[in-house]
């Protein structure tokens, strides 16, 4: 069993100190290797380095307060308890100032029945400094701010944040209800401050902490509740430095390793404009090293911006990113499309700067309403409100390469298989069109039992292609495409058989791999399913695997190397990345508005990668994104001196 009462990170993050119920203290280092041990014989409750890494303060339930101090030769060298010295009794937890100055302690105020107070002590010469007055009757656990300035608490069933100074006001600046709280910590990053607490529910509350000025106090936000524990968490430690991470160890015998990421935000729109963004997609600059950012507006204004930069400009200031009516990115996401209200067509670079080996091109349709890269040709597609589909050449002189008029209908939709042979579109009068490129054959299908399509997307298994498409009135529908008849088969689902949405489909997608479908809802009724083919009798299956409720988005990741991932947006502005097993693995929070927009960036193998959102008031918010395999590989690394010893226990984390 893991009976870890306590753990601290060095300032540099090569030493951890944990501290165990029996009493038992290790110090490992970076690679996790154990280098130094001891028996307290105390349930161990509280432990805090130093600033310096040299010193290490430890606290017990025997109103014990012990120091160790490291050797230059590294090793550690238990002093005398310092109780005595300190003249404190019921002590719960101990703490180093960020400097190394003072230490705090706090506990229970035992039979005075008097408020409990912070005691700071000089850490050096043991002489009291002075004391801050709380409401707490009893502290459990105490946390400085990076910069010493702030004290957090926990205890009592509230988490309360004071002002360091001794000797002066009983009420918190902050207090935060939280019933049944045990452990309360403050991240020491510099451009990233958190306030995160545990306790018996099992629930991990993470606060970003913001300060005042002169004039108003400091504020705090709630940004994100992580769920792993199935109960109550004994206690949490920070990384002090890069990588952001949060480690919480709980009654469950479960350590977790939670990330985190800096957000960052551009504002695409000024705030008096209130305008939502038509559209957002990600690429990537000439060298595929940084992120670019494109931007429509719905006044017809786009904008490229750069993820990696902490300026946020946009990089184009071209007129011709004026009266926009589209914009597409090709295959390799590094080529833009811009075709504006008039027709005209031009190509650019995602630095904004215009492609001087791409022909400029102007489409005599009325409107355009939707435009596609062919991934493996150099064609453009471009669909209007006259039912006519254009092909542009975009390497060539001879831009236009062919008119086809499918339908006197409206195109509302059209877009390229991943391989380039197809082009599938969506008409306002019930009709379901896919162009074969290679047969320059189509099959039109009539969709009025069902109702007009919304939705598709393609997905490939083995040699066979299918499409999945979604409707007004709630159905979902499987298409396979018949290379040898050129027909469009649809596929009996016993699940798909009735209505699985109550409304119009949002969003109906198939995973990078089409081992799974994705559907939305304008309910908010979000279902991941599973897709499959038996090899033995070619029967399609399909699943439901998770249903989410209260959805605004949904998207799959790419192809990542840690596996494929989903992310829903809410709301509320809560953002969830989930795994294929339907387990949260990270969450993100906008300013508690409706996230309109959600992309993944394209995988870079050596390069951070993103998830970003885009919301109601067009702010665009963006989150360095850690792999499942990290955050996997990350918490078995820390477990391996445990399993060492318990070998049996490995099968039941997954290491």
């Amino acid at each position: 069993m893991i009976d870890i009462s306590s753990f601290s990170f060095s300032k540099d993050s090569k030493l951890i100190a944990v501290g165990f119920k029996n009493g038992d203290v290790k110090i490992l280092d970076a690679s996790l290797r154990e280098i130094d041990s001891q028996l307290l014989e105390q349930n161990i409750s509280s432990i805090s380095f130093s600033k310096d890494g040299l010193k290490l303060l430890i606290t017990g339930k025997k109103d014990d307060v012990k120091l160790w101090t490291r050797s230059p030769n590294g090793e550690f060298t238990l002093d005398n308890p310092l109780s005595k010295n300190l003249d404190v009794k019921h002590i719960e937890s101990a703490s180093f100032s960020p400097d190394g100055k003072y230490i705090a302690t706090a506990g229970e105020s035992g039979s005075s029945g008097k408020d409990e107070e912070i005691k700071l002590w000089n850490s050096e010469s043991l002489t009291f400094k002075g004391s801050i007055p709380t409401n707490h009757r009893k502290i459990n656990s105490i946390s400085f701010s990076r910069d010493g300035n702030y004290i957090a608490t926990a205890g009592d069933n509230f988490v309360g944040i004071w002002n360091a100074q001794p000797n002066q006001q009983s009420d918190p600046i902050k207090k935060i209800e939280f019933d049944g709280v045990r452990k309360v910590s403050f991240s020491q990053w510099k451009d990233l401050e958190l306030i995160a607490a545990v306790g018996d529910d099992g629930i991990v509350r993470v606060w970003q902490f913001f300060r005042g000025n002169s004039s108003q106090k400091p504020t705090y936000e709630l940004l994100t509740q992580l769920n792993g524990h199935k109960q109550e968490i004994l206690t949490l430690a920070f990384t002090q430095n890069e990588p952001y991470f949060l480690t919480t160890a709980g009654k469950d015998n479960k350590i977790h390793i939670w990330k985190f990421s800096r957000q960052r935000k551009i504002i695409v729109n000024q705030p008096e404009e209130m305008d939502a963004l038509d559209s957002i997609d990600i690429g990537l600059d000439r060298s595929g090293n940084r992120l670019r950012l494109v931007t429509l507006q719905k006044d017809g204004k786009a904008e490229i911006w750069d993820l990696s930069s902490e300026i946020s400009n946009p990089n184009n200031t071209d007129p011709d990113f004026e009266n926009v009516e589209k914009v597409a990115l090709d295959k390799d996401k590094k080529q833009l499309a811009v075709i504006k209200k008039d027709g005209t067509g031009q190509f650019y670079n995602l630095s904004g700067e215009r492609l001087s080996n791409r022909t400029p091109f102007k489409t005599p349709q009325e409107e355009v309403t939707s435009v596609s890269f062919n991934p493996n040709q150099p064609v453009l597609a471009t669909g209007g409100t006259d039912g006519k589909v254009y092909f542009w050449n975009v390497r060539q002189r001879q831009t236009e390469l062919k008119e086809l008029n499918f339908t006197s209908h409206k195109i509302i939709d059209l877009k390229y298989s991943s391989n380039g042979n197809y082009l599938a579109m969506i008409t306002n009068n019930n009709k379901f069109i896919v162009f074969s490129r290679k047969q320059d054959y189509w099959k039109e299908i009539d969709t009025s039992d069902i109702g007009r399509i919304t939705n598709f997307s393609f997905g490939f298994k083995g040699e066979k292609t299918y499409i999945v498409t979604g409707t007004l009135n709630g159905y979902l529908s499987l298409w396979e495409l018949d290379k040898s008849t050129n027909k469009l088969i649809n596929k009996d689902l016993n699940e798909w058989e009735n209505k699985v949405h109550t409304g119009k489909i949002e969003t109906v997608i198939f995973s990078p791999k089409a081992d799974y479908i994705a559907s939305l809802d304008a309910q908010g009724k979000a279902k991941l399913w599973q897709f499959s083919i038996d090899k033995s009798t070619n029967k399609v299956n399909v699943y439901e695997k998770k249903e989410w409720s209260k959805i605004t988005k949904l998207t799959f990741s790419p192809d990542y190397k840690f596996g494929q991932l989903i992310a829903t947006a809410d709301k509320k502005g809560v953002i969830c990345i989930w795994d294929m097993k339907g387990q949260k693995i990270a969450e993100f929070r906008v300013d508690g508005t409706q996230v309109n927009n959600l992309k993944f960036s394209p995988f870079r193998e050596q390069y951070p990668n993103y998830i970003v959102a885009a919301d109601e008031n067009g702010h665009i918010t963006y989150w360095e994104i850690s792999g499942l395999d990290e955050l996997v590989n990350n918490a078995c690394d820390w477990l391996q001196s445990y399993f060492s010893n318990h070998p049996d226990d490995r099968n039941q984390y997954g290491c």
